[in-house]
């Protein structure tokens, strides 16, 4: 058997799908474009948290499940530990994601480190009922037959694919 390609190995592996835009199909010259491979996957991603659980006419066990997030009367703290809960089970529910690495929300600590231009200004993050998310997981590996077998530490240089969402609940 012939050695696939890195893209084609990851095409495989996390899928083709229709590009989108906010939303939209995104059309180029009249030809419907697509995504494959990782950027495929965090797209589908994406798209499973920015769908609220059960609104899925096809697949009810869909989505990210902010209910209590918006029934229940918690402080800002319990309510964020509720939503990672649910976005680590969310993200994790794919089956070619191995491990969440992080979720980060962007008033928590290692966020500002990390991002210290987009810092919450002190005192916000308290009346806000949405956030900006870090999602960090990695990718299952490769499969071995016919490719170089990569781990995903090799696919994403050892720091794992990282989202960005804008939450509200």
């Amino acid at each position: 058997m012939a050695e696939l390609s890195r893209a084609d190995a990851e095409a495989t592996a996390y899928g083709v799908g229709l590009l989108l835009d906010d939303g939209d199909v995104v059309l180029e010259g009249g030809t419907l474009q697509t995504v494959e491979g990782l950027a495929n996957l965090a797209q589908v991603l994406q798209l499973r948290m920015l769908t609220p659980w059960g609104t899925d006419p096809i697949n009810a066990a869909y989505g990210l499940d902010l209910r209590d997030a918006l029934t229940i009367g918690l402080g800002r703290d319990a309510m964020k530990a509720l939503v990672r809960l649910n976005l680590i089970r969310t993200v994790a529910a794919d089956p070619r994601v191995s491990e969440v690495r992080s979720v980060l929300f962007d008033d928590d600590p290692d966020y500002i480190a990390a991002h210290p231009d987009a810092a919450v200004a002190p005192g916000d993050s308290e009346r806000r009922r949405r956030a900006l998310v870090e999602i960090t997981f990695d990718p299952v590996p490769l499969p071995q037959d016919g490719t170089a077998g990569m781990s995903a530490a090799a696919l994403t240089g050892g720091t794992g694919v990282s989202l960005l969402t804008d939450l509200s609940w």
